[in-house]
């Protein structure tokens, strides 16, 4: 496995919660409650977002950055599935690419 860069031209809309989310996410003692939370709230915010990485299948990654409950930096990674959103044509900019 190897991490380089690449450049991209896009942001992505995340505009849809996956099937598999959409069970968990009023369940807090699911497994995927936490990503099913996550995810929703991406969806909610309507904002554009940063890739932060391509993985060997290309998979689109974000960083989600949240104040959590005492104050501290809550960071999270989260992998978006194909058909939840949407690509935003943008100035180039660099990202991680596992290959």
């Amino acid at each position: 496995m190897t991490i380089n860069q690449i450049m991209i031209d896009y942001l992505v809309n995340v505009h849809t919660l996956p099937q598999d989310l959409a069970v968990a996410v009023n369940n807090e003692a699911h497994d995927l409650f936490d990503n099913a939370r996550i995810y929703q709230l991406v969806v909610s915010s309507e904002l554009l977002w940063r890739v932060w990485m391509i993985d060997q299948d290309n998979q689109l990654w974000i960083e989600v950055n949240l104040l959590g409950e005492d104050a501290e930096v809550d960071c999270h990674t989260l992998k978006l599935d194909e058909g939840t959103y949407s690509k935003i044509e943008y100035e180039p900019y660099s990202v991680l690419r596992n290959e």
